[in-house]
């Protein structure tokens, strides 16, 4: 992914030209590709020739790419229906970006710097972890002309995001659960107390075996600063975890906690920890027991 500076005067066929601005009285320097000033591209090729309708442009480097919109950006993406902006453009993360399908030709010298980009795949389990700080997108937009040739966006495949309630995940304000059985996450809020999350019939359970069944939850914690699996969840950490203890089936509590303070940290223990405290829970959905 590419971040631009300057203007793209006069680009054929693309009404978004205009975008490609810095604001007024940003200086370059080397950390200003995380800033919020500048427009994102996702490039798809890179091409050396002659410009046609573009002949000023002598470097001869031209770069095929599509947009990528923050939450700042959708103030000139006309959506289809208002209901998507308000409940998916308002519940974007800081750092998140919505990749288009808008195509564009842009010349070499806009580019401004090279900036990471990660794919977040939100109805998963066992995603990778995303550094806190870090551009990623989840959401993808597509365009379509209307009956009377007007062009709309729509959030493409949306469905499988949404909690039972409707709403997509927030991760600025919000926490959600996974449910194993319909494969779903759930906002803590939107599922059903059903008492203690360990019966007496559990107390024997051992300590490793009961962080092996603690919730799979990502969203907002108690923590002053967001670790790496807070925006993607517990899950593929929690499934790492799991396969060690078959390894290890008499792994006692300071074992436990020593692998868990090696591999992923002091803040990550202290979470799980804190999700054992949480009371049983029922899935909106399928009301089986998180």
């Amino acid at each position: 992914m590419y971040v631009l500076r300057g203007l793209i005067n006069r680009l054929q066929a693309n009404i978004f030209a205009r975008l490609f601005v810095v604001g007024p009285g940003t200086q370059r320097g080397p950390e200003l590709h995380h800033a919020q000033t500048y427009w994102k591209v996702y490039v798809h090729a890179i091409y050396i020739g002659i410009s046609q309708a573009q002949p000023e442009w002598h470097d001869k480097i031209f770069l095929h790419c599509d947009y990528l919109y923050g939450k700042r950006d959708f103030g000139a993406v006309r959506l289809r229906a208002p209901d998507i902006k308000a409940e998916i453009v308002e519940r974007l993360g800081e750092m998140e970006l919505v990749m288009s399908d808008v195509p564009a030709i842009i010349h070499g010298s806009t580019v401004e710097d090279k900036c990471e980009l990660y794919r977040f795949e939100s109805h998963c389990l066992d995603e990778p972890d995303i550094p806190p700080g870090s551009w990623y997108f989840r959401y993808e937009l597509d365009y379509e002309k209307d009956n009377k040739n007007v062009v709309h966006g729509k959030i493409k495949d949306l469905n499988p995001t949404l909690c039972k309630c409707g709403k997509t995940y927030n991760p600025n304000t919000e926490r959600q659960v996974y449910c194993l059985s319909c494969k779903r996450w759930a906002h803590i809020e939107c599922c059903k107390e059903n008492g203690p999350r360990f019966h007496n019939s559990k107390d024997t359970m051992t300590f490793a075996n009961k962080l092996a069944c603690a919730p799979r939850t990502r969203g907002i914690t108690d923590a002053e600063d967001p670790d790496d699996w807070t925006l993607v969840g517990s899950g593929r950490r929690l499934g790492e975890y799991c396969t060690w203890l078959k390894s290890n089936p008499n792994a006692e509590e300071d074992d436990v906690k020593e692998y868990f303070e090696s591999n992923f940290g002091e803040q990550f223990y202290h979470a799980l920890m804190t999700d054992l405290e949480l009371p049983g829970m029922c899935c909106p959905r399928c009301e089986r027991a998180l």
